[in-house]
């Protein structure tokens, strides 16, 4: 295909991304400059058949405009369709630089860094189609670059090739080839010192994998993603504040993963992955809260579940979500009123003097009288004991509903 021919196309479809408006969120092309852009891309990489220095310097140029057109229409594009379109651009956009630049140069590099771009964006947009051209493209560029008899700086070159495996394993999980995935990821350049790129991939894969139920994959992925972790810890100086947020997600993540499993391996990892993280975020919300939920998971120690949901309660912020979900978890000792009554008594405790949390804190009011009426009790230890709730200087300025009211009824009537 001519450059000439290319050139002008590109200037086709920059004047209908800019006549459709930079302030409007979607865009479309006409069905001709559709046509012809579906062609373009069925045919990665595209060639010209030319060396002309001219030409490849105008397709480098006219490649970059368009590229950061569609960058900038991007930031304002929230509509599916619009993205999918402008996606398609870009790796036009990118066959441009591609087709401008020489494989025989170390120009390479800047192209093969935006073709990985590329292929994250497209994968983020659900265009998994076109990742896979690129990434086939960006693979004959590689190959290339390695086999120049030019000094090659070889740090760089391992960075594109953990770029490009990083991609082309993400893109095998993404069509369900989980085989293909575990073979590409040996094929990894190995660090002593951690990859932040390879860390990444194998959180996106574990996460990916817990959602979807796959337990013991997402166990491997995400073991993987914590061996990173430790790599790139003790390669580093000083605190990776960054480093320790991904590895706490990392750490939740695989006490999840290995929550539902049942071997041997899978107990003792939980047992040290969940100790690890009490010992290093022990006053966090979310990890009394993942804490409680392994407890639950098993035959629980009822004192130690009570102690784990008290310093939960040391810990919670005073948002909604965070009530709602220590009211589920401390459902869960209604085996056991006597703990019961005690968690339910210190959880409204906290609530009363919060005026947003109304709803939540007659919920709990409810149950406490519920488990008050209950055999457990006499009436006379039922009495006593809503008595010393009742009693709170502030729990008078709360309104009760009818059916809070109601409940308080309830123990009245046993007398």
């Amino acid at each position: 295909m001519a450059g000439e021919a290319i050139l002008s196309f590109a200037g086709e479809i920059q004047k209908q991304i800019q006549a459709d408006g930079h302030e409007l969120s979607s865009l479309h092309l006409d069905e001709a400059t559709s046509n012809k852009l579906d062609s373009y891309l069925s045919h990665l990489p595209v060639s010209t058949s030319t060396s002309y220095p001219s030409i490849r310097r105008r397709l480098d140029h006219a490649g970059t405009e368009l590229w950061n057109s569609c960058t900038q229409r991007m930031t304002n594009c929230s509509e599916p369709t619009s993205s999918v379109v402008l996606c398609k651009v870009k790796a036009f956009a990118w066959a441009m630089l591609d087709t401008a630049i020489s494989n025989r140069s170390l120009g390479s590099f800047r192209v093969l860094k935006t073709a990985y771009k590329l292929v994250k964006t497209c994968i983020e947009h659900g265009c998994v189609a076109i990742s896979l051209k690129v990434i086939e493209a960006a693979a004959m560029r590689l190959d290339a670059l390695e086999h120049l008899e030019t000094d090659v700086d070889k740090a760089r070159l391992r960075q594109c090739n953990v770029h490009y495996y990083a991609l082309r394993v993400h893109l095998a999980w993404l069509q369900g080839r989980s085989d293909i995935a575990d073979h590409l990821f040996l094929k990894l350049p190995e660090s002593i010192t951690g990859d932040t790129c390879v860390l990444d991939l194998c959180f996106k894969v574990g996460s990916s994998a817990l959602s979807c139920s796959q337990y013991d994959v997402a166990a491997k992925w995400l073991g993987r993603g914590l061996e990173q972790c430790k790599l790139l810890a003790s390669s580093s100086e000083g605190s990776d504040v960054p480093l320790q947020d991904k590895e706490l997600l990392i750490l939740h993540a695989l006490v999840r993963a290995n929550t539902h499993l049942d071997t041997h391996d899978s107990k003792d990892n939980l047992v040290r992955t969940l100790g690890h993280l009490k010992s290093q975020y022990s006053n966090m919300f979310s990890i009394r809260l993942l804490e409680l939920e392994v407890l639950a998971r098993e035959n629980r120690d009822v004192e130690r579940y009570f102690q784990v949901l008290q310093d939960a309660l040391k810990v919670m912020d005073a948002s909604e979500s965070s009530f709602r979900m220590i009211l589920y978890y401390t459902s869960k000792l209604q085996d056991s009123p006597d703990k019961y009554f005690q968690a339910l008594k210190r959880l409204l405790i906290e609530m009363i003097t919060n005026p947003c949390l109304q709803h939540e804190l007659e919920h709990a009011f409810v149950r406490l009288v519920d488990v008050l009426t209950g055999p457990r009790f006499s009436a006379q230890a039922s009495l006593r004991l809503f008595e010393e709730v009742a009693d709170n200087p502030d729990f008078d300025k709360q309104l009760l509903s009818v059916e809070a009211q109601q409940a308080c009824l309830m123990v009245f009537s046993q007398f």
